[in-house]
């Protein structure tokens, strides 16, 4: 079901009852949607990136939240799909994650190489193919100018995402690093 919570003032948005997600938004004062994916596997369409488009700014609308600073993230299937939609297309969302998921092939890129991007996978991971998950963390970590991967050890597929949300959280929250020539 669908639960509303106060975060700083701010109310949140949560599907299926993720407590820590819940404890999370609300230290970062976040509003976090959850849309459900209702396919067992990734099919990241057009159509489908414009459903998931219109839902994003329809809550973000409701609920004042800063269009510039609205970022997407998945799981598994839903993994693959933030990255087509994030990564894939013209510049939409401030940043993308994705944990113990990766497209079965690399597709382009380079007019999203600039997002800041966190790509967390284990290789105990029983479900996702930790072959295509090696690739994915090399790219992040060489062709994304703002790409960090993240190895998660000895997590399971389930346990990655656990293991990975607080990181989500502090890699989209946290304040860029002060260059040394702003520094003076």
């Amino acid at each position: 079901g669908l639960n509303l919570l106060g975060a700083r003032g701010m109310p949140g948005v949560v599907l299926h009852g993720w407590g820590a997600l819940a404890g999370l938004a609300e230290k970062y004062g976040a509003l976090v949607l959850c849309p459900a994916n209702p396919l067992a596997f990734a099919d990241p369409t057009p159509e489908r990136a414009k459903a998931l488009d219109e839902l994003v700014d329809e809550v973000a609308e409701a609920f004042g939240a800063d269009p510039a600073r609205i970022y997407l993230a998945g799981h598994g299937t839903s993994a693959v799909e933030a990255l087509y939609y994030a990564l894939g297309r013209a510049p939409r969302y401030a940043g993308v994650g994705a944990v113990a998921g990766a497209p079965p092939r690399l597709f382009d890129m380079k007019q999203a190489a600039e997002t800041p991007a966190l790509f967390a996978y284990s290789e105990a991971d029983e479900v996702a193919p930790v072959a295509e998950m090696r690739k994915w963390a090399a790219y992040f970590e060489s062709r994304m100018k703002r790409g960090k991967a993240l190895k998660l050890e000895k997590a399971g597929h389930v346990e990655a995402m656990r293991e990975a949300l607080p990181r989500l959280f502090e890699f989209f929250f946290s304040p860029p690093p002060v260059s040394p020539a702003a520094r003076g």
